[in-house]
């Protein structure tokens, strides 16, 4: 695995492009996300005003809407903190990362590595959640071959050519009792020890593996069709995770663009590790071809994984406008509400060169197919393609009539 060539990869790179336009602005990102009210912090909601519903079967949901990328990043929370407070808070963890790395040599070294290690995991998930007595458990398991295990993960992680065959490839204790090299793990846990522990690390979890699914599958709709591929490219395959509860969606699939799900112990974290160099890539590349002042700087990789972050938490509302309406991409217009203008809601008329490409955009970001835009309108299948394609050996243009039932279907009053 090489960062130049997987850069270079056609797909990877327009979906670079894509994502330095969102990091701009210069694409709307227009999405709704549903907060659950409790966990936020005090002033949250008077700093970013939005609506109130109840989740079914939870609590209060703050509904908030973000224009951008930059939007996101502004509204992040953790643990209920914000990021500049997160980011002070993280300090704990990252001194003892440190202080672990500068005495693997000496006789302290295992009860640093564990130290290091506690106070990462209690920092991510709590000293009373599974996910850290899972974790920490298995340090402690490798005995001595945790300070090898996390140098041997460091050193697989950094530079342009990664070894990322050493994650999960655990060895036996009698081998770990020997001082032979213990191997790293991958998981929601670990991906937050090595974003501390490196420079030009994202933490991974399931809602960053969400939130890029997301917008690679926002990225290949948007392409012309003949462009299009007929899934997921395999160097664009990100992977998700479920959050803790329920109650949230975190699958981006959608039609032919299906996404797998992460998994951690011995045989998730090869793949683990995959997708969290390959997202540490395109988000560096995407930032540096980008320029933004938001996202600039010596923390500016992490205030973005923050945006994604933020993106993943629920994505059931990803797909609507402020108001409650499917979100439209392409040319669609939004108010300072985040409502979509009344004077944008319909397709370009029929006698307007725009048509076919509006017409495309739209049942795009409205998630349809051919025929299932035409079994919403009440129209024969075969007729949306050619509505939409010039070339289509049978082009035509809808009736002033079909012209009024496509509105319909694609902007639902």
């Amino acid at each position: 695995m090489n960062r130049s060539a997987y850069l270079h990869e056609p797909y990877v790179a327009g979906f670079v492009t894509f994502l330095s336009e969102l990091i701009t602005g210069a694409v709307p990102l227009a999405v709704s996300v549903g907060f659950s009210k409790s966990q936020l912090y005090a002033g949250f909601t008077d700093r970013f005003p939005g609506d109130t519903k109840n989740r079914d079967g939870g609590g209060p949901v703050h509904i908030v809407f973000a224009r951008t990328l930059k939007d996101l990043f502004a509204m992040y929370w953790w643990d209920g903190k914000d990021f500049d407070q997160t980011y002070t808070a993280l300090e704990v963890a990252r001194t003892a990362i440190r202080t672990a790395i500068e005495g693997e040599q000496g006789g302290h070294r295992l009860d640093l590595a564990l130290q290091a290690s506690h106070e990462v995991m209690k920092w991510g998930f709590g000293e009373d959640r599974r996910a850290y007595r899972a974790n920490m458990n298995w340090a402690k398991r490798q005995k001595e071959g945790l300070v090898q295990a996390l140098r041997v993960g460091r050193e697989a992680l950094i530079g342009d050519n990664p070894s990322i065959e050493v994650f999960g490839n655990d060895v036996h204790q009698d081998r770990v009792a020997h001082g032979e090299m213990g191997a790293p793990r991958m998981n929601a846990g670990w991906t937050k020890y090595f974003a501390l522990a490196l420079p030009g690390h994202i933490i991974y979890d399931g809602r960053v593996g969400a939130a890029l699914g997301f917008l690679v599958r926002r990225y290949l709709e948007r392409l012309p069709e003949h462009e299009r591929p007929a899934g997921v490219p395999e160097a664009l395959a990100f992977l998700w995770g479920d959050g803790v509860g329920g109650g949230k969606l975190r699958d981006p699939s959608d039609g032919p663009y299906q996404f797998s799900k992460l998994y951690g112990g011995r045989y998730g974290s090869k793949s683990w590790a995959r997708v969290n160099v390959w997202a540490n890539w395109v988000l560096a590349e995407a930032r540096e071809r980008a320029t933004a002042a938001w996202c600039a700087g010596p923390h500016g990789l992490r205030a973005l994984e923050a945006a994604l972050f933020m993106l993943g938490y629920d994505l059931c509302r990803a797909g609507k406008t402020a108001d409650g309406n499917e979100m439209r991409v392409g040319r669609t217009e939004f108010d300072a509400h985040g409502a979509i203008l009344e004077s944008k809601r319909q397709l370009p008329s029929i006698t307007d060169v725009k048509f076919r490409e509006g017409l495309r955009q739209a049942r795009l970001a409205a998630g349809l197919s051919y025929g299932e835009l035409a079994r919403q309108a009440g129209i024969h299948a075969v007729m949306p393609s050619r509505y939409e394609n010039a070339t289509h050996s049978n082009a035509t243009l809808p009736s002033e009539q079909t012209w009024k039932k496509l509105n319909a279907v694609l902007f639902p009053r």
